[in-house]
């Protein structure tokens, strides 16, 4: 199961969220998040404590806090002990909303944190970025670029030009997202994005290139030249030939290859002396965007040759 620590949701996120930490600081690398799902607790501290899932972060947004308020001290310290005593990651209030001082003593393994931002807003952006952080992943041999914003995965076997080709094409301005191992996560639901190495891999915009060694991807051509994460459009496959074997002209047969039970389209590309990967590459991808919109070049020539046999 996926997981990872509140001290790491803070160190990522709580700057942009403008979460402040009013109690727990010491225990923040021990909190684990290990589901994306957001609870507000209004029918927890109400009273009706069944199917409650201690696993997820509580949000107290104005609606739980003005009916917290509207409680004796006594009583509205004993449903938030309650809630503590479930052990759950953390408790934030919204709004601006001051958290009580007679729960700072009790929560011992649960963090109490605030923010201005607007409950939905807040709810909404936290959600996303949980969503992304716990998404299912697979690491996969290949390199992935962004080509006229399409997510590129070029893989083959090992000498088959993948890293070569990428830098070919980075070097004509398009940008690299991670070389020899690219790390795939279904995010969001129903879609597979490739992302880069995690942040403490010393190995996050490098490549390797044959006969020149490890290059810098990020210190050679710029900021422009790397993306942190990308949405995989098409997998292309390099092919290593030897002439003078056959290679099918056209087809409309589509090819695919699955990850995560995600479908997505996928093009064999014979490797053979002599031809220009990159710009084959560029064209691909442009032809692709032309599929989307509903314009196949192949199926218009076949269609014709057909017409020509009737």
């Amino acid at each position: 199961m996926s997981s990872f620590t509140l001290y790491e949701l803070l160190s990522e996120k709580g700057e942009e969220l403008k979460i402040f930490v009013h109690h727990g600081k010491e225990f923040l690398k021990d909190i684990l998040i290990t589901t994306e799902r957001l609870s507000r607790p209004g029918l927890f501290l109400s009273g009706y404590e069944e199917h409650f899932d201690k696993r997820r972060i509580q949000i107290i947004g104005n609606t739980e806090y003005r009916y917290l308020l509207s409680l004796p001290e006594e009583k509205r310290c004993e449903r938030l002990k309650r809630l503590i005593e479930k052990e759950v990651p953390a408790l934030i209030f919204t709004r601006g909303n001051k958290p009580p001082q007679c729960i700072m003593n009790m929560a011992k393994k649960t963090a109490i944190l605030t923010t201005p931002e607007y409950t939905p807003v807040f709810q909404r952006k936290l959600y996303d970025y949980l969503c992304f952080k716990l998404a299912p992943s697979m690491t996969v041999h290949g390199t992935m670029v962004d080509v006229y914003d399409l997510g590129i995965l070029i893989t083959g076997k090992s000498g088959s030009g993948k890293s070569e080709c990428a830098l070919d094409l980075i070097s004509q301005g398009f940008s690299l997202i991670a070389d020899d191992v690219v790390r795939l996560i279904e995010y969001p639901k129903g879609s597979v994005m490739g992302v880069v190495p995690r942040k403490e891999d010393v190995f996050q915009n490098l490549m390797e290139i044959r006969g020149v060694g490890i290059i810098d991807v990020f210190s050679l051509f710029g900021v422009g030249a790397v993306k942190d994460r990308k949405k995989l459009d098409l997998v292309i496959e390099l092919f290593i030939v030897e002439p003078p074997a056959s290679m099918a002209r056209f087809s409309l047969k589509k090819d695919y290859t699955e990850y995560f039970g995600v479908k997505v389209d996928k093009v064999v590309l014979p490797v053979v002396p002599g031809r220009h990967l990159s710009a084959i590459i560029k064209t691909l991808a442009l032809d692709y965007r032309l599929k989307i919109y509903g314009y196949n070049a192949t199926k218009r020539v076949e269609e014709y040759l057909k017409s020509q046999h009737d």
